[in-house]
């Protein structure tokens, strides 16, 4: 489960179902893993304090989450035993150029957004940010 109250929540994978673009326009490949690497400059975009999160194909990628009680989403591991950024907040960046309909997801070490998890059906939630930086704010 993404989180619980009374238990320590079991690392998930979350897989991209829907996004506002595409491709070019900057949105996550539908079916992807979220994941969180810092294999190249662009991954630490200019002025973001954070590592860019990727929409990624291959499940080896993912980035494993977990979500408390409060609505903090964070890096709990990846497939592949990266280490990068554990503990990171799920957060939603400022925008990359003047669109402000089009946002980064980014990892920050300082939660800046939380989150509520809606079931939707078999082991399959809806996240929606709850509070913090919101497109079109």
């Amino acid at each position: 489960a993404l989180g619980s109250p009374s238990r320590q929540p079991s690392p998930v994978r979350l897989v991209a179902v829907s996004s506002a673009g595409s491709g070019a326009e900057g949105g996550l490949c539908l079916g992807c893993y979220l994941a969180v690497h810092t294999w190249n400059a662009a991954d630490r975009p200019e002025g973001e304090p954070g590592v860019r999160v990727h929409g990624h194909l291959l499940e080896s990628r993912a980035a494993l989450w977990t979500m408390d009680a409060t609505g903090l989403l964070r890096i709990a591991g990846h497939a592949d035993d990266r280490q990068t950024a554990l503990g990171w907040h799920l957060a939603v960046a400022e925008p990359r150029r003047v669109d402000v309909a089009s946002r980064r997801l980014v990892v920050r070490e300082a939660a800046s957004s939380l989150w509520s998890a809606e079931a939707v059906g078999d082991g399959e939630v809806v996240l929606r940010m709850a509070l913090g930086t919101v497109c079109g704010a």
